[in-house]
């Protein structure tokens, strides 16, 4: 079985680190409700204001489906800490041995 992972990014203005692992804690609780969710990794650069999460799935429909059903809360969670447009990525999940 294959899985699929989103890689999403984003500036934020530095010094705004505790918004950072605020907005981490609320998206992990809206995924692990989400079906198809097996995992995620938030990072974050407090000094140079970069952070993301790589989340993974057990299909692309199963992102999709979180991204459709999550982007209002998110957009509500992240009011005012982005600089710029959040950049993300679907894709397959290659495994080699």
């Amino acid at each position: 079985m294959s899985h699929h992972c989103r890689v999403f990014h984003f500036d934020f203005r530095p010094g705004n680190g505790e918004a950072v692992l605020t907005l981490a804690r609320h998206a992990r609780e809206i995924m692990e409700q989400q079906p198809g969710f097996r995992g995620v990794t938030f990072f974050a650069d407090y000094e140079n204001g970069r952070g993301g999460a790589m989340s993974l799935w057990d299909s692309e429909e199963a992102i999709q489906n979180y991204i459709k059903g999550s982007s209002g809360l998110m957009r509500v969670a992240t009011a005012g800490l982005f600089i710029g447009t959040p950049k993300s990525i679907v894709a397959e999940v290659l495994e080699v041995d």
